[in-house]
């Protein structure tokens, strides 16, 4: 992956954390299945207990029943072949979307959805964070997974430049959670805090390279010798 990078002016961890991503989502509350609100926004957590691909009809439909210790609901994804080699009976994932009442039972349909594993953060996380710039040899999930590992070590790859006092004075978050919630934030709130920090650290960092510019342009600028005949 890292020839891909490369491709994409990203060649250091620095520049891993840059590369900010585009768009941004938040994933709903994590909730047990007999607390779904039909046209609710939710994220649910279940074990697989059956699969079943309906090629025979008009739009052929792959099926999933998802069971936790409440209840069960119903998954269903139009034209989901390619999930047979996905989903499978037995594994746990997490769906998100809106559920509504079909035949008397609670269905989500072309929900989001992510096979989890025994180490995977949170089912919330697993559908938040950045769209990042993509390439056909480098997903934006793909992208997402390389750079959450590196945001747990921010704190000692990330320096703060400016005191204390300038970062009160001037209602702005510190650098390393700027990077953590560019990247992942846990709320739209956290978000535009982090934007508004790295916004006004650009905003600065040119400022003051124009002014060094100028300065030495003026002070330590060899003076041109003229030549007379």
């Amino acid at each position: 992956k890292a020839k891909v990078f490369s491709q994409l002016g990203v060649e250091t961890v620095d520049d891993l954390l840059e590369y900010f991503p585009r768009g941004w989502s938040f994933a709903p509350e994590a909730v047990k299945i007999d607390q779904i609100a039909p046209g609710v926004d939710v994220t649910v957590v279940g074990l697989v207990e059956s699969v079943d691909f309906q090629a025979y009809r008009k739009v052929p439909m792959f099926e999933v029943m998802l069971a936790d210790d409440t209840d069960i609901c119903r998954a269903v994804w139009f034209h989901g072949r390619y999930l047979q080699n996905t989903i499978n009976v037995g594994q746990m994932i997490a769906i998100s979307g809106k559920a509504t009442i079909y035949k008397h039972n609670l269905q989500f349909t072309n929900p989001r959805f992510v096979v989890l594993g025994d180490e995977d953060a949170e089912p919330e996380e697993q559908f938040s964070g950045g769209t990042y710039p993509a390439t056909a040899k480098l997903s934006s999930n793909q992208i997402k997974k390389i750079v959450r590992p590196i945001l747990e070590e921010v704190d000692g790859l990330v320096e703060e430049f400016f005191d204390k006092k300038f970062l009160k004075d001037s209602i702005l978050i510190n650098r390393k959670d700027a990077f953590k919630w560019i990247h992942l934030p846990p709320d739209e709130e956290a978000l535009a805090k982090a934007k508004r920090r790295l916004k006004y650290e650009e905003l600065f960092l040119m400022q003051l390279g124009l002014a060094l510019r100028r300065y030495k342009r003026e002070y330590l600028a060899s003076a041109v010798s003229i030549v007379c005949n």
